[in-house]
């Protein structure tokens, strides 16, 4: 490139004009170059959009500088005239690359000179609708890449507006009473409240940040306040039911299924293949809320000590039919979810708290386990039968705890269930026992946090005839040669407490429980050393649970009542379940989580009592016992404490939104 060569190239989105200093030999990749705008630059080869015409380097550098700008002034005056839709008309058909000649040819009339040439990469890259170009050469954008260009340059301008508009509109609203919400304000607060949820993974996260970022930069905790402020969500909104997509309200298909069904489902009649059972005394046991009641039981004394143990699963598969609208929707959601707020139930209401639920006084079809146990509780017989059967009350478990001594059959059916756990014991369970720490809500909305013990005598009749059903149909469907979802436990990495004990202290039920081994779900049966029983499934919870429905379809197909799954529709079934039932438990937890924290909130500067777990380098893992509840404990390398010693430490600070607690200790 000669010295006093002009060039034109590209710098933010604008063409400069400038002239060569220096010349260049071949093989030199960068240019010297004095700007229009009296810059001096170090311009790489490449990035030169045109080079021709002259100057003389020798008038000075202000002279230089003036007639950079004359050039540059003509060259635009010159760009304005070219028609470039008018030309793309022309070359519209034309399959190939255009020179820059032949372009220019086409633009101008009369002799063609090199500020002509440069006009015309000017007017192509002011306007890059109709051409894309590459150093001197032209090539013809089709129609659909033209519209297409267009509805991207739309949205850009779209976005732009949004982000200016949508920024200004931000600081007032953060600044005092929210203006009223036109479109655009609408449109901001549907981008940023995505961007909350979804992060990068947000639908335009770019867009949100760039927003974000003219009104201030504003933090997430600011904006989360804000889009309380305006309605959007509530001040406890469970951020997690929309990251993970949560459905809470019914399809219209699946609401129609629905109704269809309670208004045409009947009950179906005894007969070959169902046991009338109505004659039976049954109950239910469940908490004081509860509405969707799937299993209740029943207790027959005979000769010599021993008694028929009836316990009976709603046969929600008499109901749900494989693959039609309210089945794919279960399958869909995975599981019921409870949380101390919400709940949203695997089936509509209609159908798990009415038609399918074992309502009191109402006949209903089910799955019956009837187990004779011998007066010293061994298992003497079991049969699997569906039935039609009728309870007759519910009760709470804190009615059946004051009933023990008064009611002969609940009295029985306690030392039953002891003995049904101390043989599992025996057998090498592994029980942990953790309290329940129960969240409930007080006139004022206040968080109030009470303690439950898993270890009443009615939490373990209930537990001790659960896992005794699902331990009788995994058997049964073994019997019967069925594929089936079953669930075994390897034995715990490290057992602190011997077989045939249980934990002492709280600390060491806690640290046993981070040891247990993951329980392994797959279609042939195992041993499950936690609850210490050779085989196991779960099928008691068909109204709640996708995967105890599936059992159960599998013990109905045992009984004759439909067609089993097949091994591969049972594994893909599994394979579809994997997703919702990944977020099902970390949801739940993690509200609870929440609530807790939210109590913890007013407890900033108190002391409370705390437990050391672990050591690390410059902190303790500690447990808060009240609250359950894990966290991090500052202290230099100094301090001696140990696991298991109980100390006082201070809250310092909360927060639930975010899931931090910090602690001290003097």
């Amino acid at each position: 490139m000669e010295k006093g060569t002009i060039i034109d190239f590209i710098d933010s989105q604008k063409m400069i004009c400038a002239v060569a200093t220096e010349t260049s030999g071949t093989g030199t990749s960068h240019l010297r170059l004095l700007t229009e705008n009296g810059r001096e630059v170090k311009l790489p080869l490449r990035r030169a959009s045109y080079a021709g015409g002259r100057l003389n380097p020798s008038v000075g550098r202000q002279a230089l500088v003036d007639q950079l700008k004359a050039t540059a002034h003509k060259r635009s005056e010159l760009a304005e005239r070219v028609d470039i839709k008018e030309v793309w008309d022309l070359l519209k058909d034309e399959d190939q690359w255009i020179d820059l000649a032949s372009m220019t040819g086409l633009c101008f009339s009369g002799p063609v000179t090199p500020d002509h040439e440069a006009a015309v990469v000017r007017a192509i890259f002011d306007d890059r609708l109709y051409f894309k170009f590459d150093h001197n050469r032209f090539y013809p954008h089709t129609e659909e890449q033209i519209h297409a260009i267009c509805v991207r340059r739309d949205k850009e301008a779209r976005q732009r507006a949004m982000i200016h508009e949508g920024a200004e509109w931000l600081k007032k609203a953060g600044a005092g009473t929210p203006p009223p919400m036109d479109e655009t304000a609408r449109a901001v607060v549907d981008v940023l409240a995505d961007y909350y949820v979804f992060e990068k993974e947000a639908k335009e996260p770019a867009l949100a940040r760039e927003i974000l970022g003219g009104a201030g930069n504003l933090s997430p905790d600011t904006l989360f306040s804000l889009l309380v402020r305006l309605g959007v969500w509530d001040e406890h909104e469970n951020i997690d039911l929309l990251r993970h997509r949560v459905p809470v309200s019914w399809p219209d298909d699946v609401t129609k299924a629905s109704e269809k069904l309670v208004a045409t489902a009947g009950i179906p009649s005894a007969g070959p293949d169902r046991v009338d059972l109505t004659g039976l005394s049954l109950f239910t046991i469940d908490g004081s809320q509860t509405l969707d009641f799937d299993d209740a039981l029943s207790l027959e004394p005979m000769e010599n000590g021993a008694c028929r143990l009836g316990i009976h699963i709603s046969d929600v598969g008499h109901y749900i039919k494989k693959e039609d609208p309210l089945d794919a929707e279960a399958l869909k959601r995975g599981s019921s979810i409870y949380t101390a707020d919400k709940k949203i139930p695997m089936l509509p209401a209609e159908i798990s708290e009415g038609l399918c639920s074992l309502v009191a006084g109402k006949p209903r079809p089910a799955i019956s386990m009837l187990i004779t146990l011998s007066s010293s509780a061994e298992v003497m017989e079991c049969r699997v039968v569906a039935s039609v059967i009728r309870v007759e009350n519910h009760l709470t478990y804190s009615q059946v705890n004051l009933s023990l001594d008064k009611d002969e059959r609940l009295g029985r059916l306690s030392r039953i269930a002891v003995r049904l756990r101390e043989k599992r014991v025996r057998d090498g369970a592994l029980l942990i026992e953790i309290p329940e720490l129960y969240v409930q809500f007080d006139d004022n909305r206040a968080v109030v946090l009470a303690k439950g013990d898993r270890e009443s005598p009615s939490r373990i009749l209930i537990e001790e005839m659960m896992i005794l059903a699902n331990t009788v149909m995994a058997r049964f469907l073994k019997e019967h040669g069925l594929p089936a979802i079953f669930r075994s436990q390897p034995e715990p990495k490290t057992r602190l407490f011997k077989k045939g004990t249980t934990g002492e202290t709280l600390f060491q039920n806690w640290v046993q429980r981070k040891m247990v081994a993951r329980v392994v779900v797959d279609t042939k049966p195992e041993r499950h050393c936690g609850l210490g029983v050779d085989l196991y499934t779960s099928a008691t919870s068909p109204i709640r649970k996708y995967a105890d429905l599936i059992t159960q379809r599998q013990v109905r197909a045992a009984l004759g009542l439909e067609t089993p799954y097949t091994e591969d529709q049972l594994q893909h079934l599994m394979q579809m379940l994997q997703q919702p039932l990944s977020y099902v438990g970390k949801i739940q937890q993690a509200r609870h989580r929440y609530w807790v924290f939210k109590h913890l909130e007013t407890k900033t500067g108190q002391r409370v009592n705390a437990i050391v777990l672990d050591r690390f380098k410059n902190e303790y893992s500690i447990l808060l016992p009240d609250y359950l509840t894990e966290c991090r404990l500052p202290m230099p390398p100094s301090a001696l404490l140990k696991p298991k010693d109980t100390i006082q430490v201070t809250i310092q600070h909360v927060n639930a939104r975010n899931g931090v607690i910090s602690v001290f200790c003097n």
